[in-house]
C-alpha cells in the first residue's frame, strides 16, 4: 500500500515540477531581458498595456479579469507569460470548435410546450436553442435525497442494462462502493454488455494508479481519462470533467452530485454527515445523457464500441411532467447552467430554494438573487457548516453579505457537509445536477443536470428541502462569522482568483 501511494505522489510531484520548471525558465528569461535590455523593457510594457486594455474591453465573461489586469500592469514580466499560457482561453476555443463539429446526436422531437405557463415554456426553449438539447414529457423522474439512495439506483441501473453502460465521474476511489459497482460491471461485461467509463484525470490523480484504465480493459471494460495531467503548459488542465452520470440502454440514468467513493454514501465521515442528491430517470430522456457521454468520449480520443442512438426510444410514461437533460462545456460566454439558473430565479414568484456546497456566484447571479428577494420572493440558500475545503468556505462566506442585505435567507447545514446541487422555484420548477453555484462550475467545468417542471421529483425535492431547513442554522448579518468574513482580506484576495481554485 505504501508503494502504491508513493507512486501516486511521485506522478503528481514529477509532472508538477516539470511544468513549474518550464514556467520558471520562461519567466526567468523574460525577467532578465526586462531588467537588462531597455528596448525589451519598452516592448514588454507596451505589450502589457495593450493586453490589459484588450482584457478590460472583452464583453463576454472572462475569469479573473480584474486579477489578470492588475497583475499584468503591476508585474508584466511575470504575468504576461502566465496569461499567454493560461489566460487567453485558446484551449476553450478548441473545445467549443470540437462541440460544433461533433453536435449532440439526440433522437426524437421535443413535445409541444405551448400548454406550459408563459414564464416556464421559454426556459425550456432557451436550453433547446442554446445547447441543442430536447425536452421530454414521458420520462419518470425520481428524486434521490441521499447518497445511499443514489447508490441503490446506480446498482439498479447497472443491473437493468442489456446493451451498454456509460459511467462518467470526476472522482473515483477504491472502497466498498467501487467494489460493489465493479462486481456488477465485470458480470455485465462477461455477458456481452458494452461498458464505458470516463474519469477526470485531475480528480483521480492521487486516488488511482496510472495503469487503472488498462486494468479495467483487461476485464472487458472500456476506460478513458479526461484531460490527462501532463507537464505541457496549457490552460486545458483548468477545464475539468465534473459530471456525474450512470446511464444504461438509453432508458435508465442516474444524474447526481455524488462521486464514486465511500464518503459519498457515508461509509466514512471525514466531514460529518455527507448530504448529496440526485435524480433517477426511467424513459427516453436518458438518451440525451447517452449523447452527451458519446460527445465527451470522442473529445478524449475514444471510439465508441456501441452506437447508443441505434436503440429505439422506450415507451413514454403518463403524468410525468416535463424534463430536459442538459450539459455544459467550458465557455467564456454564459453557459447553459447559468442560463437555466438565471431564468429560474428571474421567473420565480413565490420562492427560490438553493442547495450548494460552494457559493461563489458572479455579479449577474448575485444581482438576480438580490432582485428576487427585494421583490418579495422567498429566497433561501443552504451551504455547509463543515467545509471540505477551507479556502473555498472562506470565499463562500464572503458572498453572504450582499445577499443578506437584500433579504436572501442563508442557512448552514449543521449535521455535516452538504454536497447537494439543486434549485427549486415556486415548488414546481427544479434543477438537480453536478454544478455548484460558483464560477468554476458555471464557466470552466464540463457539467450536467436536468431541468424539471411538475415532475414527481419536484415535490420530493420540496419535501426534502423543508426538512433541511429544520436541521440547518440560519445566518444573520449580526453573526460573528458574517462580520469576520466581511472584514477578511483573504476572502477578497481569494475571490480575485476564484475560477483558478
Amino acid at each position: 500500500m505504501k508503494k502504491f501511494f508513493k507512486f501516486y505522489l511521485a506522478r503528481v510531484i514529477l509532472t508538477g515540477l516539470l511544468a513549474a520548471l518550464q514556467l520558471a525558465m520562461i519567466i526567468g528569461c523574460v525577467c532578465c531581458a526586462f531588467y537588462c535590455a531597455a528596448a525589451f523593457r519598452i516592448i514588454l510594457l507596451a505589450a502589457a498595456a495593450v493586453t490589459a486594455l484588450k482584457i478590460s474591453a472583452r464583453t463576454e465573461f472572462f475569469p479573473c479579469k480584474t486579477g489578470w489586469t492588475m497583475g499584468i500592469l503591476a508585474l508584466p514580466a511575470i504575468f504576461l507569460p502566465l496569461y499567454f499560457f493560461f489566460g487567453r482561453g485558446a484551449s476553450m476555443k478548441k473545445i467549443r470548435r470540437f462541440a460544433e463539429e461533433h453536435p449532440l446526436d439526440i433522437p426524437g422531437v421535443s413535445p409541444d410546450l405551448s400548454d406550459l405557463p408563459e414564464n416556464i415554456a421559454p426556459q425550456f426553449r432557451a436550453l433547446e436553442s442554446k445547447g441543442g438539447f430536447r425536452s421530454y414529457s414521458g420520462t419518470h423522474c425520481e428524486y434521490l435525497s441521499d447518497g445511499k439512495y443514489i447508490f441503490e439506483k446506480i446498482k439498479q441501473t447497472l443491473e437493468n442494462a442489456e446493451h451498454f453502460i456509460f459511467m462518467e465521474f470526476y472522482i473515483l476511489n477504491f472502497g466498498s462502493m467501487w467494489d460493489q459497482i465493479l462486481e456488477i460491471l465485470m458480470r455485465k461485461a462477461e455477458s456481452g454488455v458494452k461498458v464505458c467509463i470516463l474519469i477526470d484525470d485531475l480528480g483521480t490523480i492521487c486516488l488511482l494508479p496510472e495503469n487503472f484504465p488498462r486494468k479495467l480493459e483487461r476485464l472487458g471494460i472500456y476506460c478513458r481519462r479526461h484531460n490527462v495531467f501532463s507537464p505541457k503548459l496549457t490552460s486545458t488542465i483548468n477545464y475539468r470533467d465534473h459530471r456525474k452520470l450512470v446511464t444504461a440502454d438509453g432508458r435508465y440514468a442516474v444524474i447526481c452530485g455524488a462521486n464514486i467513493a465511500d464518503e459519498y454514501i457515508n461509509l466514512i465521515s471525514p466531514y460529518g454527515y455527507w448530504k448529496d442528491t440526485g435524480v433517477y430517470l426511467d424513459g427516453a430522456a436518458a438518451a440525451s445523457f447517452c449523447a452527451m457521454f458519446t460527445q465527451m468520449w470522442k473529445l478524449n480520443g475514444g471510439e465508441m464500441p456501441v452506437n447508443a442512438s441505434d436503440l429505439p426510444l422506450p415507451q413514454e410514461h403518463r403524468s410525468c411532467g416535463i424534463c430536459l437533460p442538459f450539459g455544459d462545456i467550458p465557455d467564456q460566454d454564459r453557459g447553459c447552467t447559468e442560463t437555466a439558473f438565471l431564468n429560474m430565479i428571474n421567473s420565480a414568484v413565490k420562492s427560490v430554494y438553493i442547495t450548494t456546497p460552494y457559493l461563489i456566484p458572479d455579479c449577474e447571479l448575485t444581482s438576480a438573487l438580490c432582485r428576487a428577494a427585494e421583490r418579495g420572493t422567498d429566497v433561501r440558500i443552504i451551504t455547509p457548516l463543515i467545509p471540505d475545503k477551507r479556502y473555498v468556505h472562506i470565499m463562500t462566506r464572503s458572498s453572504y453579505v450582499p445577499l443578506l442585505r437584500s433579504g436572501v435567507r442563508i442557512y448552514e447545514y449543521v449535521p455535516g457537509f452538504i454536497h447537494a446541487k439543486s434549485m427549486l422555484c415556486d415548488g414546481s420548477l427544479a434543477y438537480v445536477g453536478s454544478a455548484n453555484t460558483d464560477l468554476r462550475s458555471l464557466y470552466l467545468h464540463f457539467e450536467n443536470g436536468v431541468l424539471m417542471y411538475r415532475c414527481p421529483a419536484c415535490k420530493q425535492l420540496e419535501k426534502d428541502l423543508s426538512e433541511l431547513f429544520e436541521i440547518s442554522r440560519e445566518v444573520s448579518l449580526s453573526d460573528r462569522i458574517v462580520i469576520s468574513a466581511q472584514k477578511s482580506l483573504l476572502g477578497k484576495l481569494l475571490r480575485l482568483a476564484a475560477p483558478l481554485l
